[in-house]
């Protein structure tokens, strides 16, 4: 055999043929088995929307406060149940001094406010002159300490300033729980007055929010 292809051309060239041959088909299969293609992971780059389109949204003109909650529009007014518990009653999230002025039948008035941006300054006279009703008591509360009124802020979802939250006067609770209502931005002083006067209305149409009117 060894003589032949040493002696005979057509022999080698058959050899070279059938190697190149099987060369050949080694690549192909190489070739055709690598798979389909590599799915690639997409990840999220905090502060970046993950839904094509989607656009960053601008940080609102207001400050926003502690707490987790889906913000309201500002000048939106929301509200639900205030207080956690089975009574209105000082103790964590709610001082003495605020339990104390609902069981008196006040309207008691929260104002949010971070201190320096330009609305807390704009709407901080318009509360604080509420302080001249024998009917409503007035607590101006920074955005670090909203914390110790957190029975009252938590419930209406207090997430930016300055915010305006009012609490209906114990007269008009209904359950061991009163309702107060949140609402953000400027307000001016009738906006405000108007507030308070929600708080004190009566009727079978209750103008604050409590979550069990929509279900």
């Amino acid at each position: 055999m060894r003589e032949k292809l040493n002696e005979n051309p057509v022999y080698q060239a058959a050899l070279i043929g059938i190697l190149a041959l099987g060369v050949g088909i080694m690549l192909l299969m190489r070739m055709g088995g690598g798979g389909g293609p590599t799915d690639t992971a997409s990840t999220a780059t905090p502060g970046v929307p993950a839904v094509p389109g989607a656009v960053p949204t601008d940080t609102p003109a207001t400050t926003p406060a502690p707490g987790d909650a889906a913000p309201a529009q500002s000048g939106e007014a929301a509200g639900g149940g205030a207080g956690a518990g089975e009574e209105f009653v000082s103790g964590p999230g709610l001082p003495k001094d605020v339990a104390a002025a609902y069981k008196d039948g006040k309207v008691v008035v929260l104002l949010v406010v971070r201190g320096n941006a330009s609305d807390d300054r704009r709407v901080l006279p318009m509360v604080a002159a509420l302080r001249a009703r024998h009917d409503t008591a007035v607590w101006l509360v920074k955005a670090f300490d909203v914390a110790k009124y957190s029975r009252i802020t938590s419930p209406v979802n207090v997430d930016r300033t300055p915010a305006l939250v009012v609490v209906q006067p114990k007269k008009l609770t209904v359950g061991p729980l009163p309702t107060a209502t949140v609402s953000y931005g400027f307000r001016s002083k009738q906006s405000v007055d108007q507030a308070v006067r929600d708080a004190f209305y009566r009727g079978p149409d209750h103008l604050s929010y409590s979550p069990n009117e929509f279900n």
